[in-house]
């Protein structure tokens, strides 16, 4: 999936309800309302080691991004336009039936594995890890006890899988890494939050209101089709929203996030040339419908930068261009 944010400054509410009537008149599927908010922080130069002076510290940029339509509360942040951080919000106990939390490694019978204990935030020492194996020693022998597992599987191949995945679970908590809260999650982000104010200073809020999105399949002229036997025209499947954004409350643009649904599989994880050419092929197509459509607004401010140009990442990416387009 190849993405691009198109912002038109300063629309009217005119310019607003004739874009909108043109997609509708291609029938495209409603995907509902949605927002989103950009929060902008600056680094405190003066949150140091003593023994560095705050005039040689430079300006740092941290951006965090929350889109409603993402699952799970997702928030993915960029540290000066380098690094991403996807935060998700658990639930305080990750459950056997698989609606809560996000850690778990597919068994040999494509399900997903997931574990009847919570994993507390912060964990320290060993103590805290052979408490939480006899939890699972304890839950492996109780799917022993049945004879079966919950797909009514062979309990030899079941348990084979769980210990692999046990193995892998450990590695992660050994790592400082946890996938569920306790129940005082509120507390916590609280305290967390008072302890990195000193390390970043608010800024900026830029907040999308009153979005719409849509599923659109349309037809485009295939500029590469002279001379290969191609045809002149393919249907291609967007994603389109569009968002009304504010900042300190005042109206300063009306934002078009494109999202091309490549016929030819994903692009995450794709590297080389062959990176380079779907990359290039959907952003054409992105182009493309900008022209044939009449998108409000100018094509040049088109923002389609990547995070990483050796690999796509669709959240990162994502961020890194409502970064830029937002620039206020």
């Amino acid at each position: 999936m190849v993405t691009a944010v198109l912002l038109v400054h300063d629309a009217s509410p005119t310019t607003i309800s004739q874009f909108h009537d043109s997609i509708s008149n291609e029938l495209p599927k409603s995907l509902g309302p949605w927002n989103f908010e950009l929060k902008i922080y600056l680094n405190n130069k003066y949150s140091k080691p003593h023994n560095i002076n705050a005039n040689t510290v430079s300006n740092k940029y941290l951006y965090n991004l929350k889109l409603s339509y993402l699952q799970g509360g997702q928030t993915v942040s960029i540290i000066n336009n380098t690094k991403s951080i996807v935060c998700v919000k658990p639930s305080p106990v990750v459950t056997g039936s698989g609606n809560g939390g996000s850690l778990g490694d597919t068994d040999g019978y494509g399900q997903q594995q997931y574990y009847d204990f919570p994993l507390s935030f912060g964990m320290d020492g060993s103590q805290q890890q052979q408490q939480q194996m006899m939890m699972m020693q304890q839950q492996q022998q109780n799917k022993v006890d049945a004879g079966v597992n919950r797909d009514g599987n062979n309990v030899a191949t079941s348990a084979a899988n769980d210990d692999i995945n046990q193995e892998k679970l450990l590695r992660h908590i050994s790592y400082g890494c946890c996938n569920s809260l306790p129940d005082d999650t509120e507390e916590d982000f609280e305290m967390m939050l008072e302890k990195l104010q000193s390390l970043w200073s608010l800024k900026q809020i830029i907040k999308g209101e009153g979005g719409f999105s849509y599923l659109l399949t349309v037809k485009l002229p295939n500029g590469d089709a002279a001379g290969s036997g191609e045809e002149s025209e393919s249907f291609e499947t967007f994603k389109l929203r569009t968002c009304n954004c504010f900042l300190h409350g005042a109206f300063k643009g009306f934002l078009i996030e494109i999202e091309h649904i490549a016929r030819d599989g994903k692009t995450e994880g794709v590297i080389g040339s062959e990176l380079i050419r779907k990359f290039t092929h959907s952003i054409e197509k992105i182009k493309q419908l900008i022209d044939v459509y009449k998108f409000p607004g100018q094509k040049d401010n088109l923002c389609f930068n990547v995070l990483s140009e050796s690999k796509l990442d669709y959240l990162s990416d994502l961020c890194q261009q409502y970064c830029d387009a937002l620039q206020f």
